[in-house]
């Protein structure tokens, strides 16, 4: 879970640095899931939301988290990667509240 956490926060972080690349006004978009965690309890805040964080301070960005409309995502570890393959396998896609349209 550590490997995945890692390999999540350095595409962000890399996005990040490209940012500069294709645009001068940036948009840093992210999903974090908050609640249980695995092997360490319940958060407030998670890693990929303190790192889209970070990277709209630095590159003085907006920011846009993703929040389902329907949260069934705060579930225990087995019972969240249990749902994760069945949308998967539907090829689901939860709805989304709010709408980013306004900053692009």
């Amino acid at each position: 879970m550590k490997k995945f956490i890692l390999k999540i926060s350095f595409f962000i972080a890399l996005f990040g640095l490209m940012s500069d690349c294709f645009a001068k006004d940036s948009l840093v978009i992210y999903f974090s899931r908050t609640g249980d965690q695995y092997k360490v309890g319940n958060i407030t805040e998670g890693n990929t939301a303190i790192v889209a964080k970070i990277i709209a301070s630095q590159k003085d960005a907006d920011i846009f988290e993703i929040k389902p409309v329907n949260d069934d995502y705060n579930l225990p570890y087995r019972e969240l990667t249990e749902l994760a393959n069945d949308e998967l396998e539907k090829k689901a896609r939860p709805n989304i509240s709010g709408s980013f349209a306004g900053f692009i």
